[in-house]
């Protein structure tokens, strides 16, 4: 299925290169792009008709939430979500140093214990899961892992007691 899924991505480098050819002006440089878009086409589908019996090419990838989901971490998409509002630049992502709108507009450092909550909670999961990774790549043999030991617990249980008093603490009109 990851054969598939690379495919799907390279399809979508295709486009992406046929869709600058129509942004840009310069002959030469769109055409770079064509022929960029021409060579990645034609070996995809070269790679394509050499895929075994059963296996079928995606018209697009998969959601970020479809592939959370199927590899067992889909409760994890609406951190995924939140965390990413910043790198789409998105007016959510202006919480920190934004509040309200319009002529009501306020602007500073809003940013308090609740907004370093999440992404150090993630830290500190994929810290601890780390190991699993490592040992599931590293070695031919599955290793067996213990559930989580009372400290990590108790880690857990810190994170999720900061997060409730944060939210207790939050001004008026902010929601957590």
């Amino acid at each position: 299925m990851g054969e598939v899924r690379w495919l799907a991505l390279l399809h979508e480098w295709e486009r992406f290169e046929e869709s600058a050819t129509k942004e840009i002006g310069d002959t030469a440089i769109r055409d770079k792009h064509l022929q960029k878009a021409r060579a990645i086409k034609d070996f995809r589908t070269g790679v394509e008709a050499r895929l075994p019996v059963g296996y079928s090419s995606l018209r697009r990838l998969p959601s970020m939430r479809d592939m959370m989901v199927e590899i067992g971490i889909g409760s994890f998409y609406q951190y995924y979500r939140k965390l990413s509002q910043p790198v789409h630049g998105t007016m959510e992502a202006t919480e920190t140093y934004r509040r309200n709108l319009g002529d009501k507009k306020l602007c500073g450092d809003f940013g308090g214990l609740f907004d370093w909550i999440l992404p150090m909670r993630l830290s500190w999961v994929c810290i601890r899961n780390l190991h699993e990774m490592v040992l599931f790549r590293c070695g031919p043999k599955p290793v067996e892992l213990p559930l989580l030991t009372p400290g990590e617990t108790d880690v857990d249980g810190i994170f999720a007691t900061m997060a409730h008093r944060a939210a207790e603490l939050l001004p008026d009109g902010r929601e957590g």
